[in-house]
């Protein structure tokens, strides 16, 4: 169900710049992805159609502007994550663990299945 590669985009309620258009690939427990300056690697459980997980999001090119300012270069910062499968569709919901009054949503559409693996 939750297995593959999925696109989506992030709005954060700090900036409530839409920043995401990121590429998110989950299978065995793991996610991965990034996008053209962050990448990102966590982990993440299932119990139905729910997902609950965390991750980490590393800067490693361009400028380290992100939706809750400037960061440092080639720092991280740790999110968790919750969200519902609906179909092809995963509404995710999020907040900075080093600041929980930073927060994020978005939907995730799934592009390609576990066949990929």
């Amino acid at each position: 169900m939750i297995a593959g590669l999925w696109t989506g985009e992030l709005n954060f309620n700090v900036s409530n710049i839409l920043h995401g258009h990121s590429v998110f690939v989950f299978r065995e427990g793991k996610t991965f992805g990034g996008n053209s300056k962050f990448f990102f690697a966590g982990t993440y459980f299932l119990e139905g159609n729910h997902i609950k997980g965390q991750y980490q999001v590393t800067h490693y090119a361009g400028d380290p502007v992100t939706p809750m300012g400037l960061i440092e270069g080639h720092s991280s910062q740790n999110f968790r994550f919750k969200g519902k499968i609906r179909g092809s569709h995963l509404e995710i919901l999020g907040i900075l663990i080093e600041n929980d009054n930073i927060r994020f949503k978005g939907v995730l559409q799934k592009q390609l299945g576990e066949d990929i693996f």
